[in-house]
């Protein structure tokens, strides 16, 4: 409960629905200090081994840093070798319900992205459709299941459905770094698993990501090609690109990781808290997490009930004027984009939750009167649709 009466709406500046937030302190300014006098600033320096130890311990399993998210999904697409000889591209399925850089990943790794549709109640890859789809081709080389918020797929039945087809799973966890399935903070599942150290998400390095492979020969491969290609034999350099993790910005996500169980346990409260209160009202319906399943909370979605596709812009402005911002995130989704007007997938639930769907401020850190505005915003927002 809030402790007093909170000021008007009106008197509040809006409450951004992400926030980066890296506690800035003399350690790290004398520690960042350090790196760039050292004049060893990139290049897998002594930042970007410590943090690599620190998040392999930590999530229970060996792991390379490279610049972002983005690059690790590419490096571990080509890590691979799923390409087989002949002219036609192999075919790369994921969910139209992702951000953008999901596909580019693919299609740079040189994949034809085809869409799938997702759970309605989890918004990932939805098993049933990855079936469907897999029934109608012959040509996928790889499934790419997407966290969403922090709520991971099922990838029990999707590696079970990839395998069954031959194909290879690469899991795009940019948003489920912290997040546990039965404890585990690693899928065992999959051949790839790719995180994102991104300024908005819970563990930010400013830019950066993080690559894990079932493999250790992949891992080892996404070593080399993060660096050009380049391995233990000079002569023997594969075609790779410069993803290489700068001494910057691994001492930043180092001085994150010191903070990540404080920031974890943060976030599900909130989540927790904000969750309760959204239930309040059936205008809501929030995501589901799964039994047995931790989300870190990266995001805070929630379904509205709303009588046409148009009026969710209406729900974006009356949670504006109650001092908090509303974004469609994920949006547009990959099928709304003209690059995929060719592709006519069939997407009912995604259609749907597409034109239903917002996230609300959940941030690492969030003061009281700060959740208060946003319980209070759910509530305000609820009365008007009533």
């Amino acid at each position: 409960m809030c402790p007093a009466p909170l000021p008007p709406p009106a008197s509040w500046p809006l409450l951004p629905m992400v926030q980066p937030i890296v506690p800035v302190d003399a350690d790290l300014l004398a520690t960042l200090a350090d790196i760039l006098a050292s004049g060893k600033l990139t290049n897998h320096g002594p930042w970007v081994q410590r943090l690599e130890a620190g998040l392999g311990a930590w999530l229970g399993g060996p792991v390379a840093a490279v610049a972002s998210g983005s690059a690790g999904l590419q490096l571990g697409l080509a890590a691979l070798d799923l390409h087989a000889t002949g002219a036609r591209c192999k075919a790369a399925i994921l969910p139209s319900f992702t951000y953008v850089a999901t596909a580019n990943a693919v299609a740079q790794a040189g994949f034809v992205p085809v869409l799938c549709d997702v759970d309605p109640n989890t918004w990932t890859l939805c098993p049933r459709a990855l079936e469907a789809v897999l029934a109608a081709r012959d040509d996928v080389a790889v499934v790419v299941p997407v966290a969403v918020y922090g709520v991971a797929p099922d990838l029990a039945a999707l590696a079970a459905l990839a395998r069954g087809a031959g194909a290879a799973l690469v899991y795009d966890a940019a948003h489920a770094l912290g997040t546990e399935v039965l404890r585990a903070r690693l899928a065992a599942q999959v051949d790839v698993q790719v995180f994102s150290l991104h300024a908005t998400k819970v563990l930010p390095a400013v830019e950066g990501g993080l690559v894990w492979a079932r493999d250790p020969a992949v891992l080892q491969r996404i070593q080399a090609l993060r660096c050009h290609g380049i391995g233990p034999d000079p002569f023997a350099v594969a075609i790779g690109l410069n993803a290489k993790l700068s001494e910057l910005h691994a001492a930043v996500g180092h001085h994150s990781l010191l903070r990540l169980d404080t920031i974890l346990a943060n976030r599900r409260a909130y989540g927790a808290r904000l969750t309760q209160a959204a239930g309040r009202s059936r205008a809501f319906r929030v995501q589901a997490v799964p039994t047995g399943m931790r989300s870190n909370y990266q995001n805070f979605g929630l379904r509205v009930a709303i009588d046409q596709p148009h009026d969710i812009e209406t729900v974006v402005a009356a949670f504006a004027r109650e001092g908090v911002e509303a974004r469609r995130y994920f949006w547009p989704p990959l099928h709304q984009l003209r690059r995929f007007a060719h592709d006519q997938a069939h997407l009912p639930v995604t259609r749907a939750l597409v034109s239903e769907l917002l996230c609300l401020p959940l941030h690492s850190w969030m003061d009281e009167p700060s959740l208060c505005r946003v319980e209070a915003a759910l509530a305000a927002v609820a009365r008007s649709l009533a």
